[in-house]
């Protein structure tokens, strides 16, 4: 039996930083059984592909190393379940950036 909840066990949340600072946001996509649940970040509407100075880790955190103003705006994950290739999107949260 598939099983894919609609609620995100953590949504991502607003976050106010310094330039430069480490920032990390979690995303804790709904139970999926019997698989696994791959997650993907959006900035703005544009999907993330980590690299440099964004990573996302194998559960669904994302991070940046130190983070730049261009970095400001609205943030969302979504989680796919790959059995049934249904996706759950998570609420939006707003990242302000300021200058040093």
């Amino acid at each position: 039996m598939l099983d894919f909840d609609f609620a995100f066990v953590e949504n991502p949340s607003n976050k106010t930083v310094i330039v430069g600072d480490a920032v990390s946001m979690n995303c804790v996509p709904p139970v999926s059984f019997p698989v696994q649940v791959s997650i993907r970040w959006y900035h703005d509407y544009q999907l993330i592909t980590p690299g440099g100075r964004i990573s996302v880790d194998s559960s669904g955190k994302i991070k940046f190393s130190a983070i730049e103003k261009s970095d400001e705006g609205m943030y969302f994950c979504d989680g796919t379940n790959s059995y049934s290739q249904a996706t759950r999107t998570s609420e939006l949260a707003y990242v302000t950036v300021y200058g040093r």
